[in-house]
């Protein structure tokens, strides 16, 4: 088994056109990978840019939508049968505050 911790940091643009909004954003980041039966752990770095769009039903309540890719590093590539973190994503949700 892959013991995995991301971290992640970056800015996110939003355009406002009513009740919807664009988004886009940028992440940079740090993964811990710790392996088992494997004595080592290592960090890896990589980014991941997004594209979303959300609507606001009332202010308390939105849904929203993301697309996106995705690269980090993988360290421990040469000593375990691992390949790198990439490729696309998609998320799809709903916001509710109280």
């Amino acid at each position: 088994a892959v013991y995995l911790i991301h971290g992640l940091f970056g800015i996110k643009k939003k355009w406002y056109i009513e009740s919807l909004v664009l988004a886009a954003g940028l992440r940079g980041g740090i993964s811990y990978y710790q392996v088992e039966n494997y004595e080592d752990d290592s960090l890896g770095f990589g980014a991941d840019a997004y594209l979303g769009l959300e609507y606001y039903f009332k202010p308390e309540f939105s849904i929203f939508a993301k697309v996106g890719g995705r690269f980090f590093t993988n360290p421990l590539q040469m000593m375990v049968d691992l390949d790198p973190e990439m490729g696309a994503f998609a998320q799809v949700g709903a916001f509710l505050a109280f």
